[in-house]
């Protein structure tokens, strides 16, 4: 009896007879409060996707959303680096963009280190944009992420040292809207999971404590996003028609998961 038991086991782990398959472990932490959709990727790398949007079927990426702001007049399929609008850093190259004065704030990571920063201001009154008078070397650590390997685009920012900034986008508009945000050290994704003013999302990303907010380019078709939970993938909003014109995706790939002894 015991010479079969050991046959057996070793019949189970040899071929995979008598194994009960087991679920795919998430790598996404996603907690629903505040009106909030948080989202925490266990990654090993973040990376800005360029040209061609990720697969579903690379199983490296964990989640993936639209990123920098795609030029919009005119609207173009043929990709290129100028439909992208701002200074931005794809596969360790850095590249110029279109110019936009809404890019008041930039995200960079390499070397498994990712930052922050702010690169203009916004008067509350006018909503003039004024670039910060060490814009220039500022935007210099874009060379550096490029050099290191890294990624890193430029967006409209929200929230930077846990103080809500002024944004040239009102506090009445009504969408819905999405971040990439730092939360107690941890890089993250946040949208509302309605429809809700701009200045109630603001609040809505400071109420639940985020240092850092970074807005990321919604609308409809240019929200498309999705992340994988075990095999299945979660689609935050749904394809349509602008999803075809998007340029750029700021994407988190899976990390190895520590054994437990």
């Amino acid at each position: 009896m015991r010479r079969f038991r050991i046959f057996a086991l070793l019949l189970a782990l040899t071929t995979g007879i008598g194994l009960q398959a087991q679920p795919a472990v998430s790598r996404i932490e996603r907690i629903d409060t505040l009106g909030l959709i948080v989202l925490y990727p266990t990654h090993t790398s973040v990376e800005l996707v360029c040209g061609r949007r990720p697969s579903r079927d690379d199983k490296s990426v964990l989640l993936m959303a639209e990123a920098a702001y795609t030029r919009v007049k005119p609207l173009r399929k043929r990709f290129s680096h100028r439909n992208i609008h701002g200074i931005h850093v794809s596969r360790g190259k850095r590249y110029n963009g279109t110019p936009f004065d809404r890019k008041t704030g930039a995200f960079v990571w390499y070397k498994e280190h990712y930052q922050f920063l702010q690169l203009s201001t916004v008067d509350t009154a006018t909503r003039a944009v004024t670039r910060l008078p060490d814009y220039n070397k500022r935007c210099s650590i874009f060379n550096t992420a490029a050099r290191h390997g890294g990624m890193g685009f430029m967006q409209e920012l929200i929230i930077h040292d846990s103080v809500v900034l002024p944004t040239v986008r009102q506090a009445h508009e009504m969408h819905q809207y999405r971040a990439l945000c730092s939360h107690n050290g941890r890089l993250c994704i946040a949208e509302s999971d309605t429809v809700v003013s701009f200045g109630a999302f603001k609040q809505l990303l400071h109420a639940y404590g985020m240092s850092e907010a970074l807005y990321l380019d919604m609308g409809g078709g240019w929200n498309y996003a999705w992340y994988r939970d075990g095999d299945d993938i979660v689609e935050l909003n749904p394809e349509a028609y602008y999803s075809q014109f998007c340029t750029n995706w700021i994407v988190f790939r899976r990390k190895k998961l520590k054994s437990k002894n």
